[in-house]
């Protein structure tokens, strides 16, 4: 009760926070965050709080439970609510998810950093590195009170999730004891099937050139150069993502697992193609058969350009990189680029 004898009523946030043994936080509120939550709360022990500062998907989660412009055709449950306040999701629950554009990382660290406790866990889904190419894992460490800090990738696509198939990620932390609370709050059997990885390092890396590589997969496609051609390409991409993963001192086999290899194939499948904004960049470089592209940036572009960075400061030779970034930049053709990767004669050993 309050001084004057009334009770104060209790944020959206709270009130569904209550209605569960656990709440989950999610900064963002895309079609993977959403479906997240809505796998999430399939559970009647758990709830979901999105963040986002879109009045029109406040109003469409909070009142009409849906998020048409992000997830169209499905229903959220009454367990999940949406809120503009970072304070009151962070209140609300002690596992907190960034599910946001790289872009957007510094900006949402500066305010979480004001209200993230070291009781907090703080795991991100962003399949790229942050600024200076810095790991977001760093940067949470860096400007908020918490040290259980974990990254999610994996082949988890935002309709398998919605339609409730079976899919799988993979949580990685430097602290097995942040993994393993983490796959609990996440794991949902027989739709999200969560596994555990100590390698932070090549999660996060292996994401972000994931991403990188979905590009050059839709430039190989744009092009029609063909299913053999098209196998060749992404065992050397492969091959590329692997040693770049390795040099920089984690393990080629985090490349070649779920956040890697397994992020690049579904992304770059018939499935999700047009749901993936590199692979769809890929598609219409290769199209324009021209130079130009400066202008467009996605988390593929950034990646590609800290692939390229890394490389070079370790003396890494990465034609298929390489020759993608200076088509997505502008600096070459498609054609020039072409040529260059058919005289290559670069081996995966």
């Amino acid at each position: 009760m309050t001084a004057s004898g009334k009770t104060k009523k209790l944020s959206r946030a709270k009130r569904i926070s209550s209605l569960s043994d656990q709440t989950i936080a999610i900064v963002g509120a895309g079609s993977f965050a959403t479906a997240l939550a809505s796998v999430l709360c399939t559970r009647d022990t758990t709830s979901a709080i999105l963040y986002t500062r879109d009045p029109e998907l406040l109003h469409d989660i909070n009142r009409n439970k849906r998020n048409e412009s992000r997830l169209p055709g499905v229903s959220l449950s009454r367990r999940i609510a949406a809120t503009s306040d970072l304070e009151e999701l962070a209140s609300v629950s002690r596992v907190v998810i960034l599910s946001v554009s790289s872009l957007a990382v510094p900006e949402v660290l500066r305010e979480l950093g004001n209200v993230i406790t070291p009781d907090h866990l703080i795991a991100h889904a962003i399949g790229a590195l942050g600024e200076g190419d810095r790991r977001i894992s760093q940067l949470i460490t860096d400007r908020t009170r918490t040290t259980r800090v974990a990254a999610m990738a994996g082949p988890a696509l935002p309709a398998d999730l919605a339609n409730r198939r079976a899919s799988a990620i993979v949580v990685a932390s430097e602290d097995d004891e942040v993994s393993a609370e983490l796959k609990r709050a996440l794991h949902v059997p027989a739709i999200l099937r969560v596994y555990r990885n100590s390698d932070l390092l090549g999660v996060e890396l292996a994401a972000a050139l994931s991403t990188a590589l979905t590009l050059a997969m839709g430039v190989a496609d744009g092009l029609g150069i063909g299913h053999g051609p098209r196998t060749v390409l992404l065992t050397r991409a492969a091959g590329e993502g692997a040693r770049l993963c390795l040099e920089n001192g984690a393990h080629m086999r985090t490349f070649y697992g779920m956040a890697g290899l397994g992020n690049l194939l579904v992304r770059s499948s018939p499935e999700s193609r047009a749901d993936s904004a590199d692979y769809q960049l890929g598609i219409a470089i290769a199209r324009c058969q021209g130079q130009g592209q400066t202008e467009v940036s996605t988390e593929g572009v950034r990646s590609l350009a800290m692939a390229c960075r890394l490389g070079e400061l370790l003396g890494l030779r990465m034609p298929v990189m390489q020759a993608v970034h200076q088509i997505a930049i502008g600096e070459i053709s498609v054609d020039v680029a072409a040529d260059r990767l058919a005289a290559s004669q670069s081996d995966l050993e």
